[in-house]
């Protein structure tokens, strides 16, 4: 093991005893429902059931995930896709919460509805007053905004056709 590995194991162990995230258990048709109502999409689960925490819990995770300031985008190699996997990858490996989906969708100007794009994104689901309520998380940015079919994020929408809960 070098350095750099033992660096991030320690760091990665330190950080799943700092972050201790509280959450219920909900059945996938629950979050089925929720994306459908909420998206307008249908999702693709993967799971059985799917842990889910508060918007005031994911936002300190995204708060304690720097892989955005130590992994610089990168065409084809590290792009929007690969963010978006990797974000999925650290929270079930460290907080053991699957209720973090991987999207893909249309993204447009948001000024001149122009489309620029396919684009990869994350979908949170979180319990609000003991309701499931979905976010869209842009992972290279940190931003966490109510999902919806169009979903308005700085100077873009974001209109999801796919999301992959595993």
């Amino acid at each position: 093991m070098n350095v750099v590995e033992f660096l991030y194991r320690l760091f990665r162990n330190w950080m799943k005893k700092k972050l201790k995230v509280e959450g219920g258990w909900i059945k996938n048709d629950t979050l089925y429902f929720a994306v459908a109502r909420q998206m307008g999409t249908i999702p693709i689960l993967l799971d059985r059931r799917y842990r889910v925490t508060t918007i005031d819990e994911w936002y300190k995770i995204v708060k304690s995930d720097n892989l955005n300031e130590v992994k610089k985008w990168k065409e084809d190699v590290f792009d929007c896709d690969n963010f978006a996997m990797a974000i999925v990858a650290r929270v079930n490996e460290m907080y053991e919460l699957n209720s973090i989906g991987i999207a893909i969708g249309t993204l447009k100007d948001a000024e001149t509805m122009e489309v620029l794009g396919k684009h990869a994104y994350n979908v949170i689901a979180a319990d609000v007053d003991g309701t499931v309520k979905l976010f869209i998380l842009e992972p290279q940015t940190d931003e966490i905004v109510e999902a919806k079919p169009s979903t308005k994020i700085g100077d873009r929408i974001y209109e999801t056709e796919i999301v992959i809960f595993g």
